[in-house]
């Protein structure tokens, strides 16, 4: 688990629904692309994780939670060997 927060004026209450929607920024045009919280979540949930918020006027805190992976030594014909995570 890892937590990101920092001082700012937090998230508003109108955008909190549409925060990690694809394109959605409260930058002016040509100065953000509205993809970096969407791209961060896809990967995240990508590994089973999940990504959450909370705001206040004091700024804001996301918490990334991804379950460890497992891993197990496997050995193949003429001795090679991987290691696989699940």
């Amino acid at each position: 688990m890892l937590a990101f927060e920092d001082t700012g004026a937090g998230v508003a209450p109108e955008h909190e629904d549409r925060l990690f929607a694809p394109f959605f920024t409260t930058k002016e045009p040509g100065k953000g692309t509205g993809m970096g919280l969407p791209v961060s979540q896809s990967i995240i949930r990508e590994h089973n994780g999940e990504i959450t918020f909370s705001s206040g006027p004091s700024g804001s805190r996301f918490v990334v939670a991804i379950p460890m992976a497992s891993s197990e030594i496997i050995d193949h014909e003429r001795g090679s060997r991987e290691q696989r995570r699940e």
